[in-house]
């Protein structure tokens, strides 16, 4: 996905307009930055509005990705105990 952003070139002492690619999560993040908190990246984990469709993937993370991760950690976790307990004498 491209984006278009505004970036200062610091040989000319302006800014520029670049094309950058971004995932879309990246995007989301994004869009929360500069229409929602007025550019300011530190206010976007502070969001008060969890009404926003937009509000689980503002952090540039899928909350679903995570879920899964979660389960197959604990998964992971008892049947690394079951055989641990199988294998004491």
């Amino acid at each position: 996905m491209k984006h278009q952003i505004k970036r200062w070139n610091k040989a000319t002492k302006t800014k520029e307009i670049v094309e950058v690619d971004i995932t879309a999560l990246k995007s989301i993040h994004l869009f929360c930055v500069h229409e929602c908190m007025d550019g300011q990246s530190r206010l976007v984990p502070g969001c008060t509005d969890p009404h926003c469709p937009l509000f689980p993937y503002r952090l540039s993370k899928n909350p679903e990705i995570q879920k899964d991760t979660e389960r197959v950690r604990k998964a992971t976790a008892r049947i690394m105990d079951y055989h641990r307990k199988r294998k004491k004498p």
